[in-house]
């Protein structure tokens, strides 16, 4: 057997302190790890209640706002109906007023043509009598001046006359002066 003998190194000392404090170190690191491991599964725990917690609120969540939107759809629906409602309630009755209006419309506008037409005939009849009237008085006015100019030649040839024999009397006269006849 060849057996060795091994003499103790001086270094053999620190080495085995070492070693001991690496024991020790690797005791102390597994027991936190141990620690971290019972945290560890505490937190998995909390995780997987806070989770179904979690699912729960969600699905109460959800449910609520199913019921809210129903809701919702519901007065929509209920609203829309009504609007429609009314909607067609005040067609009809803008309807009805745009019938009645129009119609009243048209009767004061036979009324009016009727009335217009009358006063149309009524004035005219008076234009036609008065511009008959102005006719004749211009036709009487104008045989007037045209009488007028008549004896206005008339006297002018009279004038002339007495003024050509007043002339020649006076010329006649002034020439029996002269002479001495008178």
């Amino acid at each position: 057997m060849n057996a060795m003998i091994r003499e103790p190194l001086e270094c053999e000392g620190p080495v085995a302190a070492n070693e001991t404090m690496i024991e020790a170190s690797l005791a102390s690191m597994r027991e936190g790890l141990g620690e971290v491991k019972t945290e560890l599964r505490e937190l998995r725990a909390d995780n997987k209640v806070i989770r179904e917690k979690l699912e729960q609120k969600t699905e109460a969540i959800h449910q609520s706002h199913l019921a809210l939107s129903a809701k919702i759809e519901a007065v929509h629906t209920i609203l829309r109906d009504k609007i429609d409602e009314e909607a067609a309630a005040s067609n009809s009755k803008l309807e009805a007023v745009n019938t009645s209006l129009t119609a009243k419309i048209d009767v004061v506008n036979a009324s009016l043509t009727t009335k217009i037409d009358g006063v149309n005939a009524s004035l005219t009849s008076k234009i036609d009598d008065v511009n008959t009237s102005l006719t004749t008085k211009f036709e009487a006015l104008s045989q007037g001046i045209a009488d007028l100019r008549g004896m206005q030649k008339a006297m002018f040839w009279v004038f002339s006359v007495v003024g050509s024999l007043v002339a020649i009397a006076g010329t006649l006269l002034a020439i029996g002066k002269t002479l001495h006849w008178f």
